[in-house]
């Protein structure tokens, strides 16, 4: 560990202070609590006092103690403990600390043996606390003035004649400061205080106030330590008359790697646009960087204009910089109805001429359009007809990985039918995530997420991708002359961390799993409809039943159940497993427990998963397995001969009522998200009358003799027709 010389350390070895004036503070006063709940039970350990019933119940309001509100919060607190002899001790620790918390150490002289300004008749003080330092508010006699204690560190623990000493830990994130005596501390609580300074080399005037970092009975703590720090400490031995302060600072030190750069500023958003002679200014702001060795000194902000999209042709931008030091900056002069990127850099300074600079965090920002007056069309425009490529064929995924601390995919495709590599030149690709399993959603902030590239080749590595995420990647072809072909798209899924497939040797750093995520959501269910030959499905279900995070949103994934997966062992049960390579996904609010799924291919199986989301992350998964069954068609009804306005009216009310029927009567078909087993019974279908609005007009006579014959007809017509079903007309 990198340690400064003797004559540098000089000044900042001195001791400021011994702890007089800190005596009322909150940390002492706890120590001095806690002090003597261990030596009314004959205990050493603050651990061991814990365990024992009794030294517990003493010691509770001292670690909830609040300087303000004293008595009333200490009582009320008492009153969870559960036995009548632990709301006594509890209570008398109360007396305590209502004491000590505003009583200096020591005794008042006598009045009469105030001399000079000590013995004036004028009220000065009415309390410890309007005292400087060690100094008490006593009576003399005719007022009250601040005096000088008498046993002020009568009964209480030595002073450390030694420093802490510092030592690294082998991982090089904390430091293990330890202490030692050869005197004898009783019932004594420890208080280790801690200042720090940034930079290659430290100075006196640079370091920090002290602050508290641990309060315990070990002689050894670890303290964590960021790099690119000088730390010092100092300890206080306390008990329940009190301390002498705190010992002599101990040599100051740092961790021996240097700092790392900080990481990137995050949560960039605009604000509101302003409009001034037909330029557009807009603030931007963002967070400082979730983790940072060394204070942030500035940050850097790029901004250029960017086109449309993926341009078929080379084209120059100019980029723009500015430095700031807040986390805030007002662009101007930006064009209206153009796209803009964004990207915001957080620098950390690293000695007198070093700097650390983060990554980049960008954006995409739209300004808004202004109405324009269009030229005029110059008359017989030349019209130059241009060769335009048909879409690339064949395109796929291969399953996501991690590869150098990013999350990839790679996707290749065919050339478009009849095109070479002479036609075509290069191709544009486009990919984004529509849903996630941290929330997420597409949906209003999708163009900051957008990926774009081109390549001249038949595949590519998309990158950067979210884990736990359903993409959509769009591929454009591009031929010699610039002109961009139809689009054609493929969804895939970017597994969780856990179960990310990885090349090479670094793994990713996955986050442990929040214990506290909402359980599965309740009562899956679902019943389906046929409307204009579409078979749509409507699911249902219910809030969790425990979740210790509110819930903030439901995501809805569904797809093609896969018929032997990977790794299956075969002759056992195994759970359904959804195709994720062509799996959909839906982010829902949290007030909404139902979706409806259109286009549903009858005769196939599929898999539908429900998770209840909050704000540590998803839940468990609700998953439902059911296959959509076959259709079975009616055939055509022929209306009596005779009779055409009859026929007509049967067709105009009930055009598509004439619906398929289908195998099963069921009504339902629900699962309880505790059971684990396969649904294997098949819904039944509700059949959906598109042309089954009531018209509220009064109806004539002929209108209600009209009705009458085709309820006659509409019913024979379904005893004739639905015998083999089991349908009845009612």
């Amino acid at each position: 560990m990198p340690r400064i010389g003797t004559g540098v350390l000089l000044g900042v070895l001195l001791q400021l202070a011994t702890g007089g004036g800190q005596e009322l503070s909150p940390a002492f006063v706890r120590a001095r609590c806690a002090s003597k709940c261990l030596s009314l039970h004959d205990l050493s350990m603050l651990e061991e006092c814990q365990a024992h019933e009794f030294c517990h119940a003493c010691l509770y309001p001292c670690q909830h103690f609040s300087p303000s509100d004293i008595m009333s919060s200490c009582i009320t607190s008492c009153e969870s403990l559960p036995t009548v002899q632990g709301h006594s001790l509890c209570n008398s620790t109360c007396d305590y600390l209502s004491y000590t918390s505003t009583n200096k150490q020591g005794d008042c002289p006598a009045p009469e043996d105030a001399q000079g300004f000590a013995a004036a008749c004028v009220e000065s003080c009415s309390a410890d606390q309007d005292c400087k330092g060690a100094l008490k508010c006593c009576p003399n006699g005719c007022g009250h003035t601040c005096q000088e204690p008498l046993n002020r560190h009568t009964g209480t623990p030595p002073r450390f004649a030694e420093r802490p000493v510092a030592i690294e830990t082998k991982k090089g994130q904390s430091i293990v400061v330890e202490w030692s005596s050869q005197k004898k501390f009783d019932h004594a609580v420890f208080l280790l205080q801690e200042r720090s300074a940034v930079g290659k080399y430290v100075k006196e005037d640079d370091m920090s106030d002290w602050e508290l970092v641990e309060q315990t009975t070990s002689q050894a703590t670890v303290v964590k330590a960021h790099r690119g720090r000088w730390y010092q400490w100092r300890l206080a031995a306390v008990n329940e008359n009190g301390t002498r302060g705190f010992s002599e600072p101990s040599k100051a030190e740092r961790l021996r790697k240097d700092p790392a750069a900080p990481s990137p500023p995050w949560n960039l958003t605009e604000g509101d646009f302003d409009i001034k002679d037909g330029k557009i200014s807009v603030d931007v702001r963002w967070y400082p960087p979730a983790y940072s060795d060394l204070p942030i000194t500035r940050y850097r902000v790029y901004w250029s204009k960017r086109l449309k999209g993926v341009t078929p042709g080379l084209m120059k931008l100019k980029e723009h910089r500015k430095s700031v030091r807040t986390a805030m900056i007002t662009l101007e002069g930006l064009e209206p109805d153009t796209s803009y990127f964004v990207q915001v850099q957080a620098f950390a300074n690293w000695g007198d001429n070093e700097r650390l600079r983060s990554d980049r965090e960008s954006f995409f920002l739209s300004t808004i359009p202004l109405p324009i007056e269009l030229p005029p069309t110059p008359p017989n425009p030349m019209i130059l007809r241009l060769h335009s490529p048909s879409v690339v064929r064949n395109l796929s995924i291969e399953e996501p990985f991690f590869h150098h601390d990013r999350v990839k995919a790679k996707v290749y495709w065919d050339l478009p039918e009849g095109e070479t590599h002479k036609s075509v030149t290069k191709f544009m690709l486009r990919w984004v995530p529509t849903v996630c399993g941290d929330g997420y959603s597409g949906d209003g902030t999708l163009l900051s997420r957008i990926k774009e590239a081109t390549t001249h080749n038949l595949d590519f590595d998309i990158y950067d991708l979210r884990f736990d995420c359903h993409y959509e990647v769009r591929v454009h072809a591009v031929s010699s002359e610039g002109v961009m072909g139809k689009e054609t798209g493929i969804r895939f899924y970017s597994p969780p961390c856990r179960e990310i497939r990885i090349r090479g040797r670094q793994r990713p750093d996955c986050p442990t799993p929040a214990p506290d995520v909402p359980q599965q959501p309740q009562n899956l269910s679902f019943v389906f409809f046929m409307a204009d030959g579409n078979v749509t499905g409507q699911f249902k279900w219910r809030m969790p039943v425990q979740s210790d995070k509110p819930v903030t949103g439901f995501r809805v994934m569904w797809g093609e159940q896969v018929s032997s997966p990977k790794g299956v062992t075969p002759g056992l049960p195994q759970a359904p497993v959804i195709d994720r390579t062509s799996a959909k996904a839906k982010m829902l609010p949290k007030d909404q427990f139902t979706h409806l799924i259109q286009g549903l291919t009858p005769g196939r199986p599929y898999v539908l998963q429900v998770q209840a989301l909050s704000e540590v992350g998803g839940g468990a998964m609700a998953q439902l397995e059911f296959t959509v069954p076959p259709i079975r068609q009616q055939p055509n009804f022929i209306p009596p001969i005779g009779r055409p306005s009859l026929a007509e009216e049967w067709e105009r009310k009930f055009q598509g009522y004439n619906s398929d029927l289908f195998q099963d009567d069921e009504r339902r078909n629900s699962v309880s998200p505790q059971s684990t087993a396969r649904t294997r019974t098949s819904p039944s279908w509700a059949l959906q009358n598109p042309g089954s609005e009531t018209n509220s007009a009064p109806r004539s006579s002929a209108q209600s003799l009209r009705l009458c014959w085709l309820t006659v007809l509409l019913c024979s017509f379904t005893i004739v027709a639905l015998t083999t079903t089991g349908f009845s007309c009612m």
